[in-house]
């Protein structure tokens, strides 16, 4: 995994990762193995979800700075990347998760940084 200096670049390389698992690997075991840490580590488990919640509302305070005359093409995919993560359940299978983190979306994670970091800083 990439280090990125944006909260946009760091979610979408940890999501890109994850999006590598098994559909059938429970959410949790993915969360662990993408942070490495073992999955009975409650403790460390819910402090890396809560992270990564914080990371994502990180990540939307930033796009929503970006300068422009459509935000909601910037937001609309990424309202699917939120789905994923409040309609995330740790027991249930990776796919319920994996199938909601859009294409569009990831894409804009991955290109934006790139184009604006200004507007992305940490």
């Amino acid at each position: 995994m990439a280090i990125e200096n944006n909260p946009a670049g760091r979610l979408y390389n940890i999501l890109d990762e994850a999006k590598t698992h098994k559909p059938t690997e429970k959410t949790a075991e993915v969360w662990a193995q993408v942070f490495g840490f073992h999955v009975d580590d409650k403790p460390q488990l819910f402090s890396t979800v809560g992270g990564l919640y914080k990371l994502l509302a990180q990540t939307r305070e930033a796009i929503e700075k970006i300068p422009t005359d459509n935000p909601r093409y910037y937001l609309s995919p990424f309202n699917l990347i939120e789905k994923a993560f409040s309609d995330m359940h740790l027991v249930s299978v990776w796919e319920r998760t994996a199938k909601l983190l859009d294409p569009t979306a990831m894409a804009i994670l991955r290109s934006r940084p790139k184009t604006s970091s200004s507007f992305f800083a940490a």
